[in-house]
């Protein structure tokens, strides 16, 4: 399915069987104008195998809502990634907000405002 596709959307939960899905033959498998979202979790996709993809322009691009790294207060200047995502033309990044918008954030305010009375 993979070469037919114009768009993967990867909205998976991480567990042993998605760890390492999206790895460098699949990714091979992909047109080169395909475009990649994850919005589930970073590990699903091999981060080296994506990096090398999109840098080489062998997919069109991605959109990234998930990070392989996190900042902690150890770790303040943490990238999200041992990768320069950021500096490809290709990639956007944002940071796994994808599920929120103004919409979501009314319905929490609201159920808030209900449990609270």
């Amino acid at each position: 399915m993979l070469p037919q596709c114009d768009v993967l959307l990867i909205a998976a939960g991480l567990g042993p069987e998605t760890r390492g899905l999206i790895d460098a033959g699949r990714l091979a498998l992909m047109k080169p104008t395909a475009f990649l979202i994850n919005i589930g979790r970073a590990a699903i996709v091999d981060e080296e195998a994506l990096y090398d993809a999109l840098s080489g322009n062998r997919i069109g691009g991605a959109v990234l809502d998930v990070w392989w790294q996190h900042w902690s207060p150890e770790h303040p200047d943490r990238r999200p990634s041992r990768f320069s995502f950021h500096e490809l033309s290709n990639v956007l990044m944002t940071p796994h907000c994808s599920g929120f918008t103004e919409g979501t954030a009314d319905a929490s305010s609201a159920a808030n405002r209900c449990t609270m009375s």
